[in-house]
């Protein structure tokens, strides 16, 4: 994980984030792992949170689909019945609302990858930090 600093709406970044890692978990095939990992290209200021999961995957004819409203791919009504289809209709309006995109990639049968892409972040700052404090608190003493 690489920490970054975006300017966001924090309960709508929680809610997308929070929607991606449930579907994550809850489509998964039982005895596999979620990977949730961060990168961030310096260079550019621009970052990206991945989830993967390792489950039943989404068809390429659905995909087009998912951030539909009430939309649910009938795989998906098969393995999770009590789905409402909204879930990721509400990720699509927080992605917007944030100025985020998100990047979906699946194979049926074995797994599904999310990528949200953060552009125009900041970069926390250095371990230099605690030199500085060290620095100061010593000039003080």
């Amino acid at each position: 994980m690489e920490n970054f600093i975006c300017k966001v709406i924090p309960d709508q970044l929680e809610i997308l984030i929070e929607n991606i890692i449930t579907n994550a978990i809850t489509y998964s095939h039982e005895n596999t792992s979620v990977e949730i990992s961060s990168r961030v290209d310096r260079n550019n200021l621009h970052a990206n949170i991945t989830i993967t999961d390792h489950g039943i995957g989404i068809e390429d004819k659905d995909l087009p689909n998912i951030f539909n409203e009430y939309f649910y791919s009938p795989r998906a009504a098969l393995h999770n019945k009590a789905t409402s289809g909204i879930g990721l209709s509400i990720v699509k309006i927080a992605a917007e609302n944030n100025q985020l995109r998100i990047k979906v990639v699946s194979e049926p049968g074995a797994g599904t990858t999310f990528t949200i892409i953060f552009s125009a972040i900041e970069l926390p700052l250095a371990t230099g930090i605690s030199t500085s404090i060290n620095s100061i608190n010593t000039y003080l003493s």
